[in-house]
């Protein structure tokens, strides 16, 4: 059989972050979001990266694979959330197997829905990772949010604003 994933990682020192992995299967039955190959993957920074309907696990780290950091990750509704088969691995600030709350997985919004999700302001500050996905500055709260996006509140609504007083004296802003 063959390893299907988003990413295979086979170098040293790789920076993997801000990316959303979804969906992933394979005909052989392993399928990863990301896969770090031991022996090669040493280093690996994973950072703030959303990880979505995969086979089997959302962050694979091979035997033989050291010093990788995790942080800021979502992996949800996959097979597995992540394996550790590496030494000296960190992670930290990680949603592994918890509902995100994201707008509307089934239409690919993997978005966070509210300051309600429990992804909202609980990552690390990481300097490597100053937006999200799209662009967006990180943090828009009091701290950064797990996974690939920053939740962004709404923008006040545009245009003219009208106020109805109750004593008759109406007015516009």
């Amino acid at each position: 059989g063959y390893t299907v994933a988003g990413i295979i990682n086979v170098a040293f020192n790789s920076k993997i972050y801000n990316n959303l992995f979804y969906n992933i299967v394979s005909p052989s039955g392993v399928a990863h979001g990301i896969h770090v190959y031991g022996g090669q993957g040493q280093g690996t920074l994973i950072y703030n990266n959303t990880i979505y309907g995969i086979q089997n696990y959302g962050i694979f780290l091979e035997n033989g694979t050291s010093g990788s950091v995790l942080r800021n990750n979502i992996s949800y509704g996959n097979g597995g959330t992540w394996y550790n088969g590496g030494s000296s691995t960190t992670e930290s600030n990680n949603l592994w197997g918890t509902n995100p709350q994201f707008v509307d997985a089934n239409a690919r919004n993997f978005r966070l829905s509210s300051t309600g999700s429990p992804a909202y302001n609980q990552g690390l500050t990481l300097a490597l990772v100053t937006t999200d996905i799209v662009g967006t500055t990180r943090p828009q709260g009091g701290a950064y949010d797990i996974g690939a996006y920053e939740f962004v509140a709404a923008p006040p609504p545009s245009g003219n604003v009208y106020y109805v007083a109750t004593t008759g004296n109406n007015g516009s802003a």
